[in-house]
């Protein structure tokens, strides 16, 4: 648990549920809440990381959310390609499911994503690490210079395609700690 936020404060930051687990706010909606709380994230980085993917926001509560800083970046395939971009098991697991050629739905619609758009079709997030000092409970190392924060089925697709098929780069959110 980071210990700049209580459990309350992490509490406030969940999308409202109703007694199904379905959201009872929109996207916007949320992110307007949100925006009031954490006015360093962009509402993109809102939707994206802690709407679409609820629990998050308690898993990755052990960063300084109040201290990120957000930006978008280009990377070239090159660099996203390269092994020690991540080394997400995760990531790993849906290559081997896109070369297996068993992709599941949400791999597959991605990809179908990239072959016609030639880049992702919302940017991941990562975390820039480049001394390779941030480490996660349980002394968990971080990937660096960049650690990959959400957007594990969209690195994996991208992977498992030719640069020829891509875009020369793509965009990414990138968050800094700020002290």
């Amino acid at each position: 648990m980071n210990p700049g936020l209580t459990f309350e404060q992490i509490e406030a930051l969940t999308v409202r549920v109703n007694d199904h687990e379905e959201a009872v706010e929109s996207p916007c909606g949320y992110a307007q809440r949100l925006q009031r709380l954490l006015p360093n994230f962009p509402r993109d980085v809102i939707v994206q990381w802690f709407f679409e993917h609820r629990l998050t926001i308690l898993q990755d509560s052990w960063l300084p959310y109040r201290n990120l800083c957000f930006k978008k970046i280009e990377l070239l395939n090159s660099e996203l390609s390269r092994s020690d971009f991540s080394t997400d098991p995760l990531v790993e697991y849906y290559e081997e499911r896109i070369t297996a050629g068993n992709p599941d739905e949400r791999l597959a619609r991605i990809h179908q994503f990239f072959v016609q758009n030639k880049t992702w079709p919302v940017p991941p997030l990562v975390l820039y690490n480049p001394g390779n000092t941030v480490v996660a409970p349980q002394g968990m190392q971080c990937d660096s210079p960049y650690h990959l924060l959400e957007g594990r089925h969209r690195l994996a697709v991208l992977r498992t395609l030719r640069s020829a098929q891509l875009n020369e780069s793509h965009t990414l959110w990138l968050a800094t700690m700020e002290e």
